[in-house]
């Protein structure tokens, strides 16, 4: 029998700080998109709910993602994108709530003459996430150290 996946529910995606907040709206989409994309390419969680769901005996997590910042530098004759992520996730577990926080960031160079800085910087901060989401809170799910 196949082993169960972990279910992932993302409940909440925040933006604290980025360089410009016309870009808000256009980072919202996606960092949706990327954080469900993360958790469908790992072969060990799934983002669909269990057709028969028991909390007793299935794995699930919730996620609360926050783009603590999102910065742009120049630097020479480059720009230096930055995207900081947090991510808390919770499970319960002997019914009590566990909580894990991971957290990463991921800067980026690209050329000051670049002819569409924000949308390399949202392609970016979309990329750092799935990053993020892969090397640190899905990590933390599967050695179920919550």
């Amino acid at each position: 029998m196949a082993e169960m996946k972990i279910y992932v529910e993302v409940r909440a995606i925040n933006i604290s700080s980025v360089y410009d907040n016309k870009l808000k709206k256009k980072l919202m989409k996606t960092l949706a998109k990327s954080a469900e994309k993360a958790f469908k390419k790992n072969s060990k969680t799934t983002v669909s709910k269990p057709s028969k769901w028991d909390k007793t005996k299935n794995k699930g997590f919730a996620i609360n993602v926050e783009l603590v910042s999102l910065t742009k530098k120049t630097a020479g004759k480059e720009l230096l994108l930055k995207a900081t992520y947090k991510i808390l996730m919770v499970r319960m577990k002997d019914d009590k709530m566990v909580r894990k926080i991971a957290s990463g960031s991921s800067t980026n160079k690209i050329s000051t003459t670049h002819k569409d800085v924000d949308g390399e910087a949202t392609f970016i901060a979309g990329y750092a996430l799935e990053d993020v989401i892969a090397k640190y809170a899905i990590k933390a799910m599967v050695a179920d150290k919550l």
